[in-house]
């Protein structure tokens, strides 16, 4: 019970009782007290051990029950944002016979490319044979929805923002992104997916695998070991010895898939019909920084030099990316942006600054009002491939405190405006 607690524990409880070394402190502490058990020869301590162990299980059990109650009391999401905020009606259909399919891309902490030159870490000189962008609109001075992960993704998949600064503060993750993929049976974008007959597929990461279910499609092979067991162990002997034996893939420690995006493609069409919606989660530039500029396996240890290394590694793979539609799904629509930039000095404008890049028909695209942001990115592509007309929000940005501050769960506004 402990082990499984603990892997959901640090989404599910309050902020307060979270431990700063992460998931894996509660299974050493486990581990410890059982060598104990079996080493000490003292009954008695045996015995306050034991009991314990036993009360830390109950513990997490409770809090467990007390995170879940939460949750399905929390109605934050359906007063913010329901069907009513998408403005549509949501059984409306694309006029033509034919849909595109969608492939929406996140590449985790990945600055705008204009922020990126201003830090040294591309040669604008070179810009042009690093990527390509002819056929995409790409918009300077974009920024993200939120300055975190799992509230910018967890926007994107509401079509809204979610959380603002005068909205009761939230005390864990465990309504956002990724955990409101499985515990969450009404997310607006996909119901607006399914309602239009288009397959919703999610490629993730080892911080956020696909987990499938009945409106969520995984490409990635399943395992059938426990995720929890896959977790704990991952970096330990027992799965490079297993990934190593000639087993069933099903029975390997590792089933995510490689950071490349034209091999998810080939997999998501082999597998899904058309149409389909892709939303890939790609962990980079994000650390851990272990790409060079070439894509070639790196360990830097320079935080600014891995990430510059790691940010190339992405535009090459954008490229590829580019490459590999333009010739098998040439009517796509696509999105390439990021959840949040990256500073290493705490620049509220450098974490917010995003790479946002799109590909649409011509038709659809206003360019004295292009979005700026990950919702309005969003809202544009599903006006076109839809036939809806949802409207842009404000060009806000959240900032959010970390865990273990007495501040965490509430927010910060900026106007996107603001920022030079």
């Amino acid at each position: 019970f402990g082990f499984y607690f603990w892997n959901h524990l640090k989404i599910f409880i309050p902020n307060m009782l979270h431990l700063s070394s992460g998931v894996y402190s509660a299974g050493v502490i486990l581990a410890l007290g059982f060598i104990y058990i079996i080493l000490i020869r003292n009954i008695k301590l045996k015995i306050i051990i034991h009991r314990f162990i036993f009360l830390y299980c109950i513990i997490n059990f409770l809090l467990f029950l007390y995170a879940f109650s939460t949750h399905i009391k929390n109605k934050i999401f359906v007063k913010i944002n329901n069907e009513n905020d998408l403005k549509v009606d949501m059984s409306s259909d694309i006029i033509n016979s034919e849909k595109p399919n969608i492939y929406y891309i996140i590449f985790d902490g990945m600055l705008s490319i204009e922020k990126a030159k201003s830090m040294g870490m591309i040669d604008s000189k070179k810009i042009n044979e690093l990527i390509n962008l002819e056929d995409f609109l790409y918009v300077n001075k974009s920024f993200s929805n939120y300055d975190t992960t799992y509230l910018s993704l967890a926007s994107i998949h509401y079509v809204n923002y979610m959380q603002n600064e005068k909205s009761p503060p939230y005390k864990s993750r465990f309504n956002y992104f990724p955990m409101m993929m499985t515990y969450n049976k009404n997310i607006p974008l996909i119901k607006l997916l399914n309602k239009n007959n288009y397959k919703y597929i999610w490629t993730g990461n080892s911080w956020a695998d696909c987990r499938s279910t009945e409106s969520i499609n995984c490409i990635n092979k399943q395992s059938l070991i426990p995720p929890i067991l896959k977790k704990f162990s991952s970096n330990s002997p027992f799965c490079h010895i297993l990934n190593r034996l000639p087993f069933n893939e099903s029975l390997k420690c590792q089933n995510l898939l490689p950071p490349d995006l034209v091999f998810r493609v080939k997999l998501a069409m082999s597998q899904i019909e058309k149409p389909f919606f892709m939303f890939n989660h790609i962990n980079m530039p994000h650390p851990p920084y272990d790409r060079h500029k070439n894509c070639n396996i790196a360990d830097f240890k320079d935080n600014k030099i891995g990430y510059g290394a790691s940010y190339n590694c992405a535009l090459l793979k954008i490229n590829n990316f580019i490459k590999y539609i333009g010739e098998k799904d040439p009517s796509a629509l696509v999105v390439i942006q990021s959840d949040h930039g990256w500073s290493f000095n705490n620049i509220v404008a450098e974490r917010a600054s995003i790479f946002n890049a799109f590909k649409v028909p011509k038709k659809c695209v206003n360019k004295n009002d292009l979005p700026k942001s990950n919702t309005n990115t969003l809202k544009l592509i599903l006006n076109c491939a839809l036939n809806l007309n949802l409207i842009y929000d404000e060009n806000l940005h959240f900032t959010s405190e970390k865990e273990g501050s007495d501040k965490y769960g509430f927010l910060k506004k900026y106007k996107t405006s603001e920022f030079k």
